[in-house]
């Protein structure tokens, strides 16, 4: 654990991709305890006339593993992953986001079940060993999110059957 790289990732994570995620109704969820273990999470915009009171909560979570190189890890990488969820009201009472009802990997949602093979695997972590390569990771991951992740989320674009 790192806090000051971690919060350099937030930093860059909001400078990447807080305009499109904000444009697209997320807000980033506060919480200095979860950003200093590397989890960063935008929750859907509180309710508008569009979008009445009994809709799923919406969030996109950020996981960063940060590593500093050493004499035993010379070339270690950080690495970072995108998880997607969907909780409805009455499932979310005291529970985690991790016991939400929908939760998948970003790069699952890809891979599997969009059959997009831009990836390496189903279960996919950007990695990343200083700020240009973080930022060139956070807009692949963004490039899916906006196309793929947002819109699944907000159930406008479902898998092929």
């Amino acid at each position: 654990m790192n806090p000051e790289m971690n919060q350099e990732f937030g930093m860059y994570l909001d400078l990447v991709l807080g305009q499109a995620l904000q444009a697209a109704g997320y807000i980033r969820n506060m919480n200095d305890i979860q950003e200093n273990l590397g989890k960063f999470v935008y929750l859907k915009a509180p309710e508008t006339e569009k979008e009445p009171r009994g809709k799923p909560h919406l969030y996109i979570e950020f996981q960063n593993l940060t590593y500093i190189s050493s004499e035993w890890a010379p070339n270690a990488a950080s690495r970072f992953t995108v998880f997607l969820g969907r909780q409805d009201d009455e499932d979310s009472q005291g529970k985690s986001p991790e016991d939400a009802p929908t939760r998948c990997m970003l790069s699952e949602l890809v891979v599997r079940d969009f059959s997009i093979l831009i990836l390496p695997a189903e279960t996919h972590w950007w990695p990343y060993q200083d700020p240009t390569e973080m930022c060139q990771a956070l807009s692949e991951a963004g490039h899916l999110l906006v196309g793929y992740g947002i819109p699944w989320l907000a159930e406008e674009l479902k898998p092929p059957l």
